[in-house]
């Protein structure tokens, strides 16, 4: 098979495209002009426009010319005729072979195509895929034997797809520093699809604060980012703000710590390049997430039955190369994608470069002659790696990891969060199990932005993109790999959340997230320190899946103003991939006038209805939480809720900023209704919990979960200890 590819390759002919360049999400209008090779085609064969697994395009229809997305094919042969077949009339699963599994398929018919014929494709009103791409390729297939064996152009066509207007100004700080260190503040423009406006300049206004130094009034932005040193004066939580004309933003909070303290260290530990199943090359997956992500820690995880001997190399090449102390630190990794019942997918990291890549098999590799260091189950994964300075993550993505198979020594985590959804029961079932696990979140990025990927409108990713916060003593291999065995770390779905959690016995410290306690008899409490990007609802604290507590944080709240926060969060529990809930609603405001709706971590377009006092929603979740908040006039009236046909009203006077919840098939679907407030203030929080007799049982999995205004959520490893 490979020597057929490359011999018939230069014989295929040629393709080219009439534009260089669109703006993500927009909607174009190109020209592709394929011209026949020595081949020819024949009759009853065929070709293949393919893209990417991650791209987010729009599915080709060949019906209608006046609705979007309409593309036009025609020979210059009148004897032949042509027909396309997308998504969008009749074509099922994948459209070709990994990752090029999305495009359309064009069959000739009525004569054959000889060398130099040509066919043309017009794309009238497409969309455009969401993200950034340096080179967003039109893939060639051709079947010029009519033998359904496709070959690949040697060549193919490329745009550059760009980012958009700027719609938000985002702010990073470290979130901890020592007092009077010098740190960098980093400024960033983003287009309304989550993409870094590389073409965008212009000067952000910083607002004057005294708990700072040295802090400018303007910046100039070069490239849609800039950076300057400021250090913190004062020892309370600080936030910097500033506006980039008429937009305003805040940064994440930054605390001032003793010298004796863990610094906290930003991570994603879990995406994909187009080196497999991504997007951008891995050298561009590392630069995003260094320079746009303002990442301490990356890590990529490519699928495994993907990762030939050279890509192998190049990752642990780009780890060594691009890590260094104190500024940047980059694990070599993989991705192992066993089935679920060989044991899942499975993240694998080493602390170092030039150990091994054990897969799961070589499904779309061609060399075969490393095949018998295949691990075929996650035990022999396990097994193998046991003798090396690695570990595991395991995970909810593509393939779901089987918690039935599980080696504390090596699996230190479980990913709550991803682009893929939330999955708390991933973690509950894992504890309820006493696995010694703690809890991280990344993005598992296919759209080449590691720290910062947002969801485009592919429906399988519908959630921004999770991080996981380190804690550790200082940014270098050794320090940051042995915080990942000790489980010194927490998730976050995305925000920089900053959490604390010491555990006291006797009125003595006796340790910090992750650790496995040795307490003699039942411990004291539990101190929680938490300052949010947003206003911190609650703080619930749990053992194992079971709740022992909640600290709601009491609302000032605006004379005759309510604001009402309407969320819905659910999954389809199953092993498979079709985890999507969906949610049809309608809410209706009587006796007070809606007078304006923030959204609540929803990312598909035109999800969400208004009219006047009425709200109609049709979305769908993945574990993860949507909603939105509505801002009234007035205090008081009703709100009437219809929920996948289940209908609850209630009188406003009587919502409180203690949930009202109702159940939908199981506790994982769920629509909450709270008060909160009418102008997001983020807060900080310090409080304990003194632990009764009740709250505890013998093996004991302490963790902590918070729960913004805006609905980012963080949940922390837990304490592990057991009661005789």
């Amino acid at each position: 098979m490979t020597f057929a590819v490359n011999y018939y390759q230069k014989y295929l002919g040629s393709a080219k495209i009439n534009i260089k360049k669109a703006v993500a999400g927009s909607l174009i209008n190109c020209l592709l002009t394929y011209t026949v090779g020595e081949t020819g085609i024949d009759e009853g064969g065929a070709l293949k426009v393919l893209f990417r697994i991650s791209s987010d395009i729009s599915d080709a229809q060949f019906i209608n010319p006046y609705k979007d997305n309409y593309v036009k094919i025609f020979p210059n042969n009148k004897n032949v005729s042509l027909q396309g077949y997308s998504r969008s009339n009749g074509a099922k699963g994948k459209i070709h072979e990994r990752p090029w599994i999305n495009g359309f398929l064009i069959f000739v018919s009525g004569s054959y195509l000889s060398p130099g014929e040509k066919i043309f494709i017009q794309f009238k009103n497409w969309r455009a895929q969401t993200f950034i791409e340096d080179t967003f390729e039109f893939k060639f297939v051709v079947d010029p034997f009519a033998t359904g064996r496709y070959f690949e152009l040697p060549i193919n066509p490329t745009i550059k797809i760009l980012s958009g207007k700027p719609n938000k100004l985002v702010i990073i700080t470290p979130t901890t520093v020592f007092k009077k260190e010098f740190f960098n503040v980093f400024l960033k423009l983003e287009d309304g699809w989550g993409n870094p406006c590389i073409n965008a300049n212009g000067i952000v206004k910083i607002t004057p604060n005294s708990n700072f130094s040295h802090l400018p009034k303007t910046i100039a932005l070069n490239q849609g980012i800039s950076e300057f040193k400021t250090s913190v004066v004062e020892k309370e939580p600080a936030y910097i703000t500033a506006t980039y004309n008429n937009i305003y933003t805040q940064s994440n909070p930054l605390i001032v710590l003793k010298q004796s303290d863990y610094k906290h260290y930003w991570a994603d530990l879990h995406g994909q390049s187009e080196e497999t199943v991504g997007t951008n090359s891995l050298e561009n997956y590392l630069t995003f997430a260094k320079k746009y992500g303002k990442l301490d820690i990356a890590c990529t995880q490519p699928n495994d039955f993907e990762v030939s001997g050279s890509i192998w190399e190049k990752i642990n090449t780009l780890a060594k190369k691009n890590s260094e102390k104190n500024k940047f630190i980059i694990f070599p990794g993989f991705e192992w994608s066993g089935n679920t019942d060989k044991g899942g997918d499975r993240n694998v990291i080493y602390e170092k470069e030039n150990y091994p890549i054990y897969r799961s098999s070589h499904a779309l590799l061609t060399d075969f002659s490393d095949v018998n260091s295949d691990c075929t189950t996650v035990q022999d994964l396990f097994n193998n790696l046991k003798s090396k300075k690695a570990l595991t993550i395991a995970h909810v993505g593509g393939r779901y990891s089987n918690l039935n198979m599980h080696d504390d020594y090596i699996e230190k985590a479980v990913e709550v969060h991803s682009n893929w959804g939330t999955f708390e029961w991933f973690l509950f079932e894992a504890l309820e199990k006493n696995y010694k696990v703690g809890v991280v979140a990344n993005s598992d990025t296919h759209n080449g932005r590691p720290g910062a990927s947002y969801p485009g409108l592919e429906e399988v990713f519908n959630s921004y993109g999770g991080l996981t916060c380190i804690l550790s003593k200082q940014l270098d291999r050794k320090t940051i790999f042995k915080s990942l065995l000790s489980r010194h770390f927490y998730a976050t779905t995305g925000a920089r959340i900053f959490i604390n959690t010491q555990f006291l016995y006797k009125n003595k410290l006796l340790g910090i997230m992750g650790d496995q306690l040795k307490t003699g008899g039942m411990p004291d409490k539990i101190i929680i320190t938490s300052v949010g990007t947003s206003f911190i609802e609650k703080i619930e604290l749990f053992n194992k899946s079971r709740l022992i507590k909640v600290f709601y944080t009491p609302l000032q709240t605006i004379k005759n103003k309510d604001a009402i926060k309407i969320t819905w969060s659910g999954t389809i529990l199953n092993i498979g991939k079709n985890r999507l809930y969906q949610w049809i609603g309608d809410i209706n405001i009587e006796d007070n006038e809606v007078e304006k709706i923030e959204n609540v971590q929803i990312y598909e377009k035109n999800s969400i209805i208004v009219k006047n006092n009425n709200i109609s929603i049709k979305t769908r979740t993945s574990g993860n939480t949507q909603g939105f908040i509505l801002k009234l006039n007035k205090s008081g009236g009703k709100c009437n809720l219809n929920f996948n046909q289940k209908k609850i009203k209630l009188n406003i006077n009587e919502i409180t900023n203690t949930e009202k919840t109702l159940f939908f098939e199981s506790s994982f679907n769920k629509l909450s209704i709270n008060k909160t407030l009418y102008e997001d203030k983020p807060n900080s929080l310090l409080m304990s919990h003194i632990f009764q007799k009740k709250d505890l049982e013998k093996n004991n999995a302490i963790f902590v979960k918070v729960t913004q205004r805006d609905s980012h959520m963080a949940w922390t490893s837990p304490f592990f200890f057991q009661l005789k």
